[in-house]
């Protein structure tokens, strides 16, 4: 007797879905419009609901996760993408990772719905606090032992007449290494303060021209020595002012230009401004080695620093480049980079116009 396909289908479905259901993981499924369909048991133990008070029903309005709208977000750019997406929700004062595959038909053109995982973010939350606080306390400790070193070598430099001039080689070098430990606390530090929401940032009307010509002149006498040329170009009309916090803006500018100083051997840096109507780009490019594109994903983290012979011989945290790209979206701006091997690197900055308020 020969077996009926539609038969054999039809089970194997049954078998999957009685496989799924019993998850402990919590998942469940939704209609293209956002009905759920399927809810599993990891689901029901999370939120205490049973499946059939859930199914038939928006996800958006019936889950008791928050903020609502990052849902209702999630699930406008997945309808928009039909890719992957993910979010950050919570639910009774536990944090949640929310992401959403799209479920297609055979031929993959059709979207079938959603598959939605809850991944609890309670322990790697716990754990990511302990690594800052860690950081906080250990940097806050080695401040003080570095400045005063700073001290005594400064009294050196400036008083001991009778060192020899290997001596005071010597000397400049061990200045240099402390200046190197120092700048490195004081970004472990604000790494601390980022990661806990503790950045102080006063917003207010701020000229770019101004700013970026000081950071070019800053750096101006280092490219030279390497034989390196700088450029700030303005453009023919004046470029309205940005809304903005002056230290942080200076300081995302000085460790752009002073990575291309750095990494550049030979060629040009230049520095410009544009006018880009609702914004206002700064563009900061050189002639250096370039970044892999495979890196450039990953340039803003943490910790990360480029493959090649100049970064092994070139001091840094890591962290520059992420706390440029965290100081600038606090400010409410983006950071791009565009780079090609062989051919140099182009970080691009925007940030918000300073728009007038109506009752200055």
């Amino acid at each position: 007797m020969e077996s009926n396909p539609e038969n054999s289908y039809q089970l194997q479905a049954l078998r999957l879905r009685a496989v799924i259901k019993h998850l402990t993981d919590p998942i469940f499924a939704v209609e293209p419009d956002g009905t759920i369909f399927f809810f599993s048991e990891g689901a029901s133990g999370l939120l205490n609901v049973t499946p059939s008070k859930v199914e038939g029903r928006k996800f958006t309005i019936v889950l008791p996760f928050s903020p609502k709208e990052n849902l209702q977000n999630m699930f406008t750019e997945f309808l928009d993408k039909r890719s992957r997406v993910h979010t950050e929700i919570t639910y009774d004062n536990r944090p949640f990772m929310a992401v959403m595959t799209p479920l297609k038909d055979s031929t993959g053109d059709k979207l079938l719905g959603g598959l939605i995982e809850l991944k609890d973010l309670s322990e790697q939350k716990r754990l990511a606090k302990m690594q800052i606080d860690f950081v906080s306390i250990i940097s806050h400790e080695l401040r003080t032992p570095i400045s005063n070193v700073k001290g005594y070598l400064d009294v050196l430099k400036n008083e001991a007449t009778y060192l020899t001039s290997e001596h005071k080689t010597f000397l400049e070098r061990a200045y240099a290494s402390n200046e190197r430990q120092e700048q490195t606390v004081e970004r472990l530090l604000d790494l601390s303060d980022v990661e806990q929401g503790n950045i102080e940032v006063n917003l207010q009307k701020l000229n770019l021209d101004t700013i970026l010509r000081e950071v070019v002149k800053i750096w101006h006498p280092e490219a030279h020595a390497k034989g390196i040329k700088t450029k700030f170009l303005y453009p023919k009309f004046s470029v309205p002012p940005v809304y903005a916090d002056e230290q942080l803006t200076y300081r995302v500018f000085h460790n752009l230009v002073g990575n291309a100083v750095k990494y550049t051997t030979s060629g040009t840096i230049v520095v410009k401004l544009v006018d880009e109507q609702t914004h206002v780009a700064a563009y900061v490019a050189d002639t250096g080695p370039g970044i892999a594109e495979d890196l450039q994903k990953k340039i803003f983290q943490k910790f990360m620093r480029g493959e090649n012979t100049l970064t092994e011989t070139t001091q840094g945290s890591g962290l520059g480049l992420y706390l440029a790209r965290r100081f600038i979206e606090i400010m409410g701006g983006t950071i791009q980079i565009k780079s090609e091997v062989g051919k140099g690197t182009a970080f691009k900055v925007t940030l918000p116009m300073y728009n007038v308020d109506p009752s200055e």
